[in-house]
Order: structure tokens, then C-alpha cells, then sequence
């Protein structure tokens, strides 16, 4: 069996370590880079992450992240969109063998998208990024989403948690023209 875990980037040196610690077991990682003007493709190559430069005008989330999974090699088994601010946490490799053998194509896992005060987590949902390499694409410009195309979809729950730690830095702004 063969992870990738793979993003999209723009600006994100700040946070490149913490997900290459959190993602370095997967066999293949990759950062498909929009424009950077910081060092995200300098750190991430270092470091030997897959770094890939892409262009998509108009922006739309859906388009970018359909181009990084297009880049991802065919051998791979499963696909984990990661975000540059989410982090696997440690063990998150050892369902995915025994879900690939049931035919799982959607592993459904526990994502923690907020922290309380004390640093403890209080938001919690059901994870919908880990996918099939093959018959999977994004649609949406904003909110995207990882949708079976031309396959059966299987699902299943597995042991396995991300964490998001949103940066809060970031601004939002440009997302209004793509949410009318």
C-alpha cells in the first residue's frame, strides 16, 4: 500500500515543518505551490518534499487542488488532501492497510477542527479528505470537496485523527467573490 499526502501552498513557510513531521512516514508528499513569494518552495524541497508550481486564473480551490492530484504518481493507493495548518497525528498510518483490503475508497476519520481554551478539543467531526487515488475529483471554488466520479464510493471509519490549527493571521477576504 502507497500514501501521498499532498496541499496546496501559498505562503506557508510558517507552518511547512509541522506538516512535513506530521506526513514524512507517507511514500510520496507534495506541495502544489500557487505563486509564493515567501521560502515555501525553498524549505519544502529542502526538506525533499514533491514541490510543483501551478497557475490557476481565475482562482478557484477546486481547480488548484485537482491539479495537485493530478501530479500525484499512479502507483499511489491513497490520497490524504492535508492542508499546510492540519497535522496527522501520530499512529495515523496503521487502519489505512486494512481498509485498502475491504475496498474502502473513502476512509472517514476523526478531524479536530477547534480547541478550547485550555488547548483541549471542542470541535470535532467527521474527516472526508483521505481518498482513492483513482476516482476521485474536487468540485466547488470554495468549500471544496472530494467527490467519486464515475466509481461506487466505499466508506468506512478508521482509527485515525487530523488536527487543524487554523491561521488566524491569514486573511479571508478573497474568498467573498468566490462564495457569491
Amino acid at each position: 500500500m502507497r500514501i501521498a499526502v499532498y496541499t496546496i501552498a501559498l505562503n506557508e513557510e510558517k507552518h511547512i515543518k509541522r506538516w512535513y513531521e506530521s506526513a514524512k512516514d507517507a511514500d510520496y508528499l507534495l506541495i502544489a505551490d500557487t505563486g509564493s513569494t515567501d521560502k515555501t518552495v525553498e524549505l519544502a524541497e529542502s526538506l525533499g518534499i514533491n514541490v510543483i508550481k501551478i497557475k490557476v486564473d481565475p482562482w478557484r480551490f477546486d481547480d488548484a487542488r485537482n491539479a495537485s492530484l493530478a501530479a500525484l504518481p499512479g502507483y499511489i493507493d491513497y490520497c490524504i488532501a492535508l492542508d499546510m495548518d492540519e497535522v496527522l497525528v501520530k499512529g495515523w498510518k496503521k487502519d489505512l492497510p486494512k481498509a485498502l483490503e475491504a475496498g474502502v475508497t473513502r476512509p472517514i476519520y476523526n478531524y479536530v477542527y477547534g480547541w478550547d481554551e485550555n488547548g483541549k478539543p471542542d470541535l470535532n467531526f467527521d474527516g472526508i479528505k483521505i481518498h482513492a487515488r483513482r476516482g476521485y475529483r474536487w468540485k466547488y471554488p470554495i468549500h471544496e470537496a472530494v467527490s467519486p466520479y464515475k466509481i461506487p464510493e466505499v466508506r468506512a471509519k478508521i482509527d485515525l485523527t487530523i488536527h487543524h490549527f487554523q491561521d488566524k493571521e491569514k486573511s479571508r477576504e478573497q474568498y467573498l467573490d468566490m462564495l457569491e
